[in-house]
C-alpha cells in the first residue's frame, strides 16, 4: 500500500523535532466542520505575535536539512542528530498522520541510524504486542514469513510496504555476524486480546486444566479476533466476570512461578505473564464503554507507557529504545507520553512528525481508506517557516 508523494522536508528540532513536507498546494476533501479562513485568523490574534515571530527565527536558525527520506543512503546528514539525542537511551518518533509515505519511511532511515550509529537495539510499534512476537521472531531468526506477520497485527496503518521494508532490514541487519548486538521488534499496544487470550489460557492449561476450563468462559468472547464491539456491549456484569477472571490467572501464574520457571525460563515467564496483563488492560479500557468500538483512550494511553517500561525492564539495564507511534502519544503533554516522561525524564528524547501539503491516507467508516488532499499551512503557522 503507497502513501502519498512529497518533493522536499526539512528537519527542525528543538525539544521536539518537526518535519515540515512540502508539495504544490491541492485541495482536501473533508466532510467535517472547519474554521473559515476569517475565524481562523481572529484566533490566531490572541496568540502573541512576537512570541511567533521568535519561534519562526529560532526554527529558520536551528533547522538541520535531511537530505533524503529514503532509507540506505548513509547517515552524514543526520550526524547532528547525535548531539541532540546525547545520552537518551529512548527515542519517540512521532507522526501527525498514521498514512504518510514519507513519515514511515523516514522513520525507517533513522532506525537505522540510530541502530548503526547509537548502539539502539530494540524497536517498539503503537501495535498489538502479542502478534508482534513472531515479527521478532522473524527479525531473530528468519523464520516465518514477514509479510503474513505483519498482515496479523489487525492494523491495516502498518501494513504497508514502507514497513515491510524496515523488518526485512532489521532482519537483514541481524544476519550479518559481525552485528553481535541484534535489535528486536516489539508491540506495546493492547487493543486486539484475542491472541493474548489463547496464550494465557494455554499456558494456565499446563499446571492447572480444571482451572484454565473454569476461566475459559468469561474469556471466550475475547479469543475470537475483532471481537472489541461484542465485548463493549456486554452487560458490566459480564465484563467484570472477564476482569476477575484475568485477575485469579495473574494470581496464579505470580504464585507458580517456579514451577513456571523450572520449565522454561524466567525471561518466557515474564513474557507470559505479560499477556495476561494484556488482556487485562483491554478489559479495562472497555469496562465503561457502551459505544460500538469505544475504548477509554486514557486506559490505552497509561497502558501502552506501562507496556514501554515492561519491554525495557525485560530486556535489561541501560537498553536503548526507539519507539513508533502517533504524536499524540509521544507528545509529553498526552497521557502515554506524560507517563513515560515521569518514569525516563531526560533519558527519553521525542521528535514530533509534522507536515506542510501534500497527501495522506486515513480511515474513514464504513467508506474504507480514503487518500486526503491538503493546502498549504498559512503563514505563522510553524509547519510553513
Amino acid at each position: 500500500m503507497k502513501r502519498s508523494l512529497v518533493v522536499s522536508l526539512i528537519l527542525c528540532i528543538s525539544i521536539v523535532a518537526v518535519i515540515l513536507i512540502l508539495r504544490p498546494p491541492r485541495l482536501i476533501r473533508s466532510d467535517k466542520e472547519t474554521l473559515t479562513l476569517e475565524q481562523g485568523n481572529t484566533a490566531r490574534q490572541a496568540v502573541n505575535r512576537d512570541t511567533l515571530i521568535a519561534v519562526k527565527h529560532w526554527i529558520r536558525n536551528n533547522a538541520i536539512p535531511i537530505r533524503t527520506v529514503i532509507p540506505g543512503n548513509g547517515f552524514d546528514d543526520l550526524q547532528p542528530l547525535k548531539k541532540l539525542i546525547g545520552s537518551a537511551n529512548i527515542v519517540a518518533l512521532g507522526e501527525a498522520t498514521h498514512g504518510t509515505r514519507e513519515f514511515f519511511q523516514l522513520k525507517h532511515r533513522i532506525l537505522e541510524f540510530l541502530v548503526s550509529e547509537m548502539g539502539f537495539t530494540v524497536f517498539g510499534i503503537e501495535a498489538s504486542m502479542p502478534e508482534a512476537f513472531d515479527i521478532n521472531e522473524y527479525v531473530l531468526t528468519g523464520k516465518g514469513d514477514p509479510e503474513k506477520a505483519l498482515a496479523s497485527l489487525y492494523n491495516w496503518v502498518y501494513n504497508t510496504e514502507e514497513v515491510l521494508d524496515m523488518i526485512k532490514w532489521m532482519r537483514s541487519y541481524n544476519a550479518d555476524p559481525l552485528h553481535t548486538k541484534k535489535v528486536k521488534f516489539y508491540g506495546f499496544d493492547m487493543q486486539s486480546p484475542s491472541r493474548a487470550v489463547k496464550i494465557t489460557l494455554r499456558n494456565l492449561r499446563k499446571i492447572d486444566q480444571l482451572q484454565a476450563e473454569a476461566l475459559e468462559k468469561p474469556l471466550a468472547i475475547l479469543a475470537n479476533p475483532f471481537s472489541a464491539p461484542d465485548f463493549v456491549l456486554l452487560p458490566k456484569e459480564k465484563k467484570e466476570e472477564a476482569a476477575a477472571a484475568v485477575r485469579t490467572i495473574l494470581k496464579f501464574f505470580n504464585e507458580h512461578k517456579t514451577d513456571y520457571v523450572n520449565q522454561g525460563s524466567v525471561s518466557e515467564w515474564e513474557i507470559m505473564n505479560q499477556q495476561a496483563i494484556i488482556v487485562a488492560q483491554h478489559i479495562k479500557s472497555k469496562m465503561n464503554t457502551t459505544g460500538f468500538t469505544n475504548l477509554d483512550p486514557a486506559v490505552r494511553d497509561s497502558s501502552m507507557a506501562d507496556n514501554i517500561r515492561w519491554i525495557l525492564d525485560h530486556e535489561g539495564a541501560k537498553t536503548k529504545m526507539v519507539i513508533w507511534a502517533h504524536n499524540l502519544h509521544v507528545a509529553t503533554h498526552t497521557i502515554m507520553g506524560n507517563n513515560l516522561r515521569k518514569m525516563f525524564g531526560n533519558d527519553m528524547f521525542v521528535f514530533g512528525f509534522v507536515f506542510n501539503q501534500g497527501s495522506f491516507q486515513a480511515a474513514e467508516y464504513p467508506a474504507g481508506y480514503i487518500q486526503y488532499l491538503l493546502f498549504p499551512s498559512e503563514k505563522g503557522v510553524h509547519p510553513f517557516t
